[in-house]
């Protein structure tokens, strides 16, 4: 599905902005870090909404919410979300990386990221999470 394979481009591309914005300074959290960094913060927002996505931070977690255009009928929500697994499962191990250095940069440890799809009226198509295990 296209829609997956930009959608994880997108994400590995914001992950590895995450990674040079968060190597500056010496934060507790993730979150911390980007309250004091508004411009990086308004960066990676103006860029995520600019790919119907939503990124919010709370302590150590990277939430990305994914908005597809359209409604999903539950007749299709099954075959897309076998598609998003099926994507995702195969740049797991890039996601993992990407956690593992911002953990390496910052000094933090516990760095999740959620990743979660909606259809256009918000309904739950996939979710999942990456952290260094």
């Amino acid at each position: 599905m296209k829609k997956s394979r930009k959608l994880i481009a997108v994400l590995l591309m914001l992950c590895a902005c995450m990674i040079a914005f968060s190597a500056c300074g010496s934060p507790k959290t993730l979150e911390e870090y980007f309250d004091k960094n508004q411009s990086e913060k308004e960066e990676l927002e103006k860029y995520a909404k600019q790919n119907n996505m939503d990124i919010t931070v709370k302590e150590n977690t990277v939430t990305f919410l994914y908005k597809l255009n359209s409604d999903v009928s539950d007749q299709y929500a099954d075959i897309y979300k076998k598609s998003f697994e099926s994507s995702f499962a195969n740049y797991s191990d890039q996601f993992v990386e990407q956690v593992k250095k911002i953990e390496d940069e910052t000094k933090i440890s516990g760095v999740k990221f959620v990743i979660n799809v909606v259809d256009k009226s918000g309904k739950d198509i996939y979710s999942t999470t990456f952290e260094n295990k």
